[in-house]
């Protein structure tokens, strides 16, 4: 250290190189750019003061080969555990859940918090005398500390008193029951008949006057009306009276509140039936309308459920506990290559996909999973050749999760106060999700949807790529072969597509239990004890997604064949043209509504197998004796078959969906059924919210590179159609939007499956086969 001093820097210190971090510029601060490690880790983190990024002490070296600083802010955090007054031991303090969501009050445990931190700040010089040595730390501020030129000092201040880069997006919790409902526009000057309508504060006397049921009792705010609310999928909930009174009485009448949910300082479900609000809604004057049929607001109490709250406990009896094994003692799984990841308050869809998609062999290839020193070494030269800001680059971000789920060590994920091991996945969310407005935001969000959205990604990051296990995604992709037969001349088309996901109807009316299930219907129980789900087989899924099963074959009527110039029936088949080496099998429990066109989820189980032969689903091509269709459409007929079916968006439309948007839905199905569901895949996407100016493609995402020919994905990424079971996705919840998701994943070095419930790992007792919403299979060979 001889002849090293403060005093001696400063004179060597270049001070145009520093700058104070304009309002709109990035810092990071609270995490390191290339693993885990926060202002917690031993030696805290080193914040670059010329780039304003967060580098972990083994780093530092790396960080200054690439930037050439040598001035650094040094950020340390400690907890600090105030004492408290013990407090008597009250079992289920916390009581039951009443919120479908995840880490907030009210809502399903995740676990432990933190308390108090005290900060701690120090200036630091790098490289040192000798090398690679912290040797100078200079107080930022306190007795003792040295003099700091004013640009360092504004630096430092502006460092310290801005937040984070993440934290600024840092997603907020999904909260349905805090979620603000609109006002009706009926509310504030509402038609109410004089009718003479009294009603009694006894509940006891509230009966439906369609049915006479005394439960789920809806009463109609304009003419006092009382009917039952529509009927669950199990039996349970009403005759559907309040809404057929609506349309009975020329839907005049729209504004309707939940008997049962009403409390004395005007709380209550308020639902409206126009067709402009179609939802729950508001009434900031219930008091006064509730006062027109005798009822005073202050003598009501609340006797009844709330929709979340049915929610919520059908949930917790017959999906949470067996998605996530709750109540069960699993035996905790924690180490390197079973860490979980944190819920940022409405994460789980990406946690859940990403702990699948790395415990396949292509993604850890590709991603340097593992602890080896020459994985270490690759990695090294990868983040020294990063982008200026590498918090934001997709590979980078990558690579961090992919050595933080290997080597948790090395990656600085430290075990909380249950011991267990989590990482914080911020950055791969902001990077992944920067520009997409529904990945950025705080929503939650279809997984499956999410899956499609990776792989684009992956595949656009690595368009130019020359590592040898570049654009993993691919092995996702396969061929389907449509097959398209005019029924008035016999001929064919076959048509192939790409897809990176098998998507399945479930058969509601081929459940094999279906005397249970009316059994438990009789019971009408309103909490769902003793409701039984039906059950499907998984084989009816396909039969009727797939191949040349009846079920499975969907008609076209009025296509204008071009063989004869005739207009007549068509049918169309869907086969596999290809088995890729990994398949993604999603059920679709979301669904519309046939009555209203809203979502709805099938609550049922699917005898989902461990190990699947699809070969007999593998399209045959165009057989010996068939004849194929002309090449080319003229006329009329090119206009019918390259433009949208006008039936199938006029069917659209008149559910309410955009017009741009119904008539790409009609170029990518062939009838409404398909395409309802499309729309809900696809409606955020604004390449689609714009007149279609050519015929049928795939979604951008489901097609992760372009310029690869649907021959080239059967030549390179084909198999026999034998797959074994590797992961199990699951969602709990009424709706994509809500709700939570757990993996479940082989792992086949224990030979065992794992749960990742975000941030727990434990070996699984027992996977729930059965309530899964995606699977992840591995072909064979």
């Amino acid at each position: 250290m001889s002849g090293f001093s403060w005093d001696s820097k400063l004179k060597t210190l270049d001070l145009s190189k520093f700058r104070v971090p304009t309002q709109g510029e990035r810092i990071w601060k609270d995490e390191c750019a290339f693993t885990f490690a926060t202002p917690y880790a031993e030696n805290g983190l080193f914040v670059n003061l010329e780039t304003f990024q967060a580098f972990s002490v083994e780093y530092l070296e790396l960080d200054q080969e690439r930037t050439g600083n040598e001035l650094y802010l040094q950020i340390k955090w400690r907890k600090v555990v105030k004492k408290e007054v013990e407090k008597p031991k009250v079992e289920n303090e916390k009581g039951p859940p009443t919120k479908m969501a995840i880490g907030i009050e009210g809502g399903f445990d995740v676990g432990p918090h933190g308390g108090d931190v005290q900060k701690t700040y120090a200036l630091v010089w790098y490289p040192n005398d000798p090398p690679n040595e912290l040797q100078i730390e200079v107080p930022v501020s306190g007795e003792g500390g040295k003099i700091i030129p004013p640009r360092i000092a504004e630096i430092v201040n502006e460092i310290v008193s801005r937040d984070d880069a993440s934290k600024v997006n840092e997603v907020a919790a999904w909260n349905a029951a805090d979620e603000i409902r609109p006002i009706s526009k009926f509310a504030e000057s509402l038609e109410q008949v004089d009718n003479g309508v009294r009603i009694s504060h006894n509940p006891s006397t509230w009966k439906c006057a369609d049915s006479g049921m005394a439960t789920n009792l809806w009463l109609n705010l304009h003419d006092g009306y009382i009917g039952s609310g529509r009927q669950n999928w199990d039996g349970t909930g009403g005759t559907g009276a309040a809404m057929k009174h609506f349309e009975e009485t020329g839907k005049k009448y729209p504004l309707c509140v939940k008997l049962g949910t009403i409390t004395p300082d005007g709380d209550a479900e308020v639902y409206s039936y126009d067709a402009s609000e179609d939802a729950m809604v508001r009434d900031p004057y219930l008091a006064k309308h509730l006062a027109h049929f005798g009822l005073d607001i202050k003598k009501l109490k609340k006797t009844d459920k709330t929709l979340i709250e049915m929610e919520v406990d059908f949930n917790m009896k017959h999906v949470f506990s067996a998605v996530t094994e709750d109540g069960k003692q699993l035996k905790p799984c924690y180490g390197p290559g079973h860490v979980g990841l944190q819920n940022l308050g409405n994460s789980c869809y990406m946690n859940s996909l990403l702990q699948s998609l790395f415990a396949l062999d292509e993604f850890q290839k590709r991603f340097l999973y593992g602890n080896t020193s020459a994985l270490k070494s690759e990695r090294m030269e990868v983040f020294l050749a990063s982008p200026a800001e590498p918090q934001s680059d997709s590979e980078v971000q990558f690579l961090k999760l992919a050595a933080g789920l290997s080597d948790p060590e090395a990656g600085h994920i430290e075990r909380d106060e249950e011991n267990s091991l989590a990482a914080v996945p911020r950055m791969i969310k902001d990077t992944l999700g920067k520009d997409h407005p529904d990945y950025r935001g705080k929503e939650q969000q279809d997984s499956v949807e999410y899956l499609r959205h990776i792989l684009a990604k992956i595949a656009a990051m690595d368009e130019n790529s020359t590592h040898p296990n570049a654009n993993p995604g691919q092995w996702f992709q396969f061929v389907n072969e449509e097959r398209l037969q005019c029924r008035q001349s016999n001929m064919v088309k076959y048509k192939k597509s790409t897809s990176a996901v098998l998507s399945l109807t479930i058969p509601m009316h081929k459940a094999t239990n279906m005397p249970k299930v009316e059994a438990s219907k009789n019971k009408k129980s309103k909490t769902g004890e003793g409701t039984v789900l039906p059950t499907i087989p998984f084989h009816a899924c396909l039969e009727c997604s797939i191949g040349d099963d009846e079920a499975a074959v969907q008609t076209i009527v009025d296509y204008l064949s071009p063989a004869t110039g005739q207009r007549g029936i068509a049918t169309q088949t869907t086969y596999i043209a290809s088995f890729p080496k990994y398949l993604c099998v999603q059920l679709r429990r979301y669904v519309v509504s046939e009555i209203d066109y809203t979502e709805m989820k099938l609550n049922c189980e699917v005898d989902v197998p461990l190990e699947l032969d699809l070969s007999k689903y593998k399209s045959p091509g165009l057989r010996e004796h068939e004849v194929e269709l002309p090449d080319t459409d003229t006329g009329d007929n090119a206009n019918a078959n390259s433009g949208p079916d006008a039936n199938v968006v006029a069917q659209l439309q008149s559910m309410g969906f955009d017009e741009n948007l119904c008539k790409h839905a009609a170029l990518n199905n062939i009838n409404a059924d398909t395409a309802v569901a499309w729309i809900f895949e696809n409606m955020e996407n604004p390449a689609y919210l714009v007149p279609p100016t050519e015929a049928p493609q795939a979604p951008p995402a489901a097609r992760a590179n372009p310029d690869i020919s649907e021959d080239d994905i059967v030549a390179r990424n084909n198999g026999t159609g034998h797959y074994k079971m590797r992961a199990i996705i699951s969602h709990i919840g009424n709706s994509t939007g809500g709700g939570h998701y757990v993996a479940h994943v082989f792992d086949t070095t224990l030979g065992q499956w794992i749960l990742y419930n975000d941030r727990k790992v434990a070996i699984s007792d027992k996977p729930p086969l059965e309530h899964g919403y995606a699977y992840i299979f591995e072909r064979d060979s």
